[in-house]
């Protein structure tokens, strides 16, 4: 049996991820932290590289983000919302908010 490789699918320019900082993701993880979301530190678990959220790169989608270490890429944080919920993974734990809870 070989392996086959399947090419990504070409994704409308709308639907593409963005690569910004994560300045971008302060506005919706104040739900989960409040003012502290300015302040978030993140420490890479594969090459323990600590930098400030707003230094971090993320790859930015419509209802998603993709936190990367700027170091060695690897994945620190993602975060998923909808109309309803707010979901952090980290790499051992995940956080799940109610929006509009507060």
């Amino acid at each position: 049996m070989t392996a086959t490789t399947h090419p990504l699918p070409d994704l409308p320019a709308a639907t593409r991820p963005s690569l910004v900082d994560g300045n971008a993701l302060v506005g919706i993880l104040e739900e989960a932290f409040g003012a502290a979301a300015e302040t978030l530190t993140l420490t890479c678990g594969a090459c323990a590289d600590a930098v400030a959220l707003a230094e971090a790169a993320v790859e930015l989608a419509p209802t998603s983000a993709i936190v990367r270490s700027r170091r060695c890429t690897h994945t620190t944080l993602t975060v998923r919302w909808s109309a309803h919920d707010l979901v952090i993974d980290g790499a051992s734990c995940q956080m799940t908010v109610q929006r509009g809870a507060r």
